[in-house]
């Protein structure tokens, strides 16, 4: 097994992982990402983009999706693959 030493360590390789793990590299740090998946990227691998419930918008065009239904096809969507917070 290697041992790696790095000052940070970022733990997952999402949007906010590796905008993190830039920042902290452009300031000078030397750093380490790890990722549990195949490639980095995470949810933003999925094309997704942001999302408004309840928005006049919808309202408008009569589109009644709930929270709960919009986290399913978000969760459907990725197959899962993504950490739900």
């Amino acid at each position: 097994m290697a041992n790696y030493e790095a000052q940070v360590c970022v733990v997952a390789g999402g949007p906010s992982g590796l905008s993190a793990a830039v920042q902290a590299a452009e300031d000078g740090a030397s750093v380490i990402v790890l990722e549990k998946a195949a490639a980095v990227g995470g949810a933003a691998n999925m094309g997704m983009g942001p999302l408004g419930i309840g928005t006049r918008y919808q309202k408008q065009n009569m589109q009644d999706v709930t929270v709960e239904q919009a986290f399913n096809m978000f969760m459907e969507y990725t197959h899962y693959n993504v950490t739900p917070v």
